[in-house]
């Protein structure tokens, strides 16, 4: 009943908390974008989905620390939400482009009918990290690809 707001405001702060405290370890080895996409393809085999990264061959060397991290916090946000959510077996495509204003990022895979494990919903999440990114002064843009047996020609006798 009434600890109940302080458990979930405790919780909360500790999911916002964990991606700081690891960025201010002193020890740590120099983030990279390119280690970020090989974890996330380990993790991905995990539940049977493969990882196609299609990016520059030095990413790290050509965009700043706080871009890399980032960017690295993106890629794994968005492998373990494919984890959660993508149908086993498929690939799941990594986009990584550098343009004139900085790095775009896109992550794509197949969406399954239901939810893997709900034990895996213990990252950063994706509405934190949309925040990270808009505060950073990126731009968080949603696309789906939703096809549609009578735009493709299969549904046209439906009419």
């Amino acid at each position: 009943g009434e600890i109940a707001p302080i458990v979930d405001l405790a919780h909360d702060s500790s999911r916002r908390l964990r991606p700081m405290i690891s960025e201010l370890s002193l020890d740590a080895a120099a983030p990279s974008l390119a280690a970020a996409v090989e974890e996330s393809r380990l993790m991905l085999r995990s539940g049977a989905l493969e990882l196609d990264a299609h990016m520059p061959g030095d990413i790290d060397g050509e965009i700043s620390r706080q871009t890399i991290l980032t960017g690295s916090l993106f890629v794994s946000e968005t492998a373990a939400n494919a984890l959660k959510y993508a149908r086993r077996g498929t690939t799941v495509d990594l986009f990584a482009e550098i343009d004139g204003g900085g790095l775009s990022l896109t992550m794509a895979n197949d969406i399954s009918g239901s939810s893997s494990d709900c034990a895996l919903t213990g990252g950063f999440g994706l509405a934190n990290l949309k925040s990270r990114i808009e505060s950073e002064g990126g731009r968080w843009i949603v696309n789906a690809s939703i096809p549609d047996p009578k735009i493709q020609g299969e549904g046209a006798a439906d009419e």
